[in-house]
């Protein structure tokens, strides 16, 4: 069973990444993928055990990155975990600690979108860099129109109401409704041209959604 890595991706994140701070979820992509094909065509369709194929993919590709980025490798319960034994990762004046982890899916029902949102409410960041091959969120509703700023409460009307198996959106139901609890924004980038010119300038080339 193959699967594909784009190696130019993670040389330039590694590069983007220097000296950065940062936390990065690895999705399941191809991995995933082709591991949950398998057991469908072996005949086995429990959702439990597809979820939980994907978390170990997340698992695996967070592994490879890990090692790539030279970054601590945790699951979210590991960091939260930590977290309570070092006052929260911060520092005395009350500022959040250089970190550099690498994460991974949680538990089955829960995307790595949420996983995302828990740590950036954990850290009190109120940006997520969402990295994958969607730049922007469009309105299918109206000649698939390129949307590059909205609010939460106007994507919440493009998407449907909660998660359903093989729902497809430009970010999780779940995670957007954690997300706009917690007033955090999300970004979205697919290259990393776009990456360094958002850390540089603030200068997004793809969809915000704002609280």
């Amino acid at each position: 069973m193959v699967s594909y890595f784009n190696t130019e991706l993670l040389s330039g994140l590694k590069s983007s990444l220097k000296n950065k701070s940062f936390v990065v979820v690895s999705g399941g992509g191809l991995t995933a993928r082709h591991y949950q094909k398998a057991l469908l065509d072996l005949g086995i369709k429990d959702s439990k055990a597809l979820d939980l194929i994907g978390i170990k993919a997340t698992e695996l590709n967070a592994f490879l990155v890990s090692k790539i980025l030279n970054a601590e490798l945790l699951s979210y319960n590991m960091f939260r975990n930590k977290n309570r034994q070092s006052k929260q990762g911060r520092t005395k004046q009350g500022k959040v600690k250089k970190i550099r982890i690498i994460s991974y899916g949680l538990r089955p029902g829960l995307t790595t979108d949420y996983v995302t949102v828990l740590f950036a409410k954990s850290l009190g960041v109120k940006v997520i860099i969402n990295m994958s091959r969607i730049r922007f969120v469009r309105d299918k509703k109206h000649d698939n129109k390129i949307l590059r700023k909205l609010s939460w409460k106007e994507y919440f009307d493009l998407i449907p109401r909660k998660n359903t198996p093989g729902i497809k959106v430009p970010f999780d139901v779940e995670a957007s409704k954690l997300a706009f609890k917690n007033k955090i924004s999300v970004v979205f980038i697919n290259t990393i041209k776009d990456l360094d010119l958002f850390f540089k300038k603030g200068i997004v080339n793809g969809t915000i959604i704002h609280p």
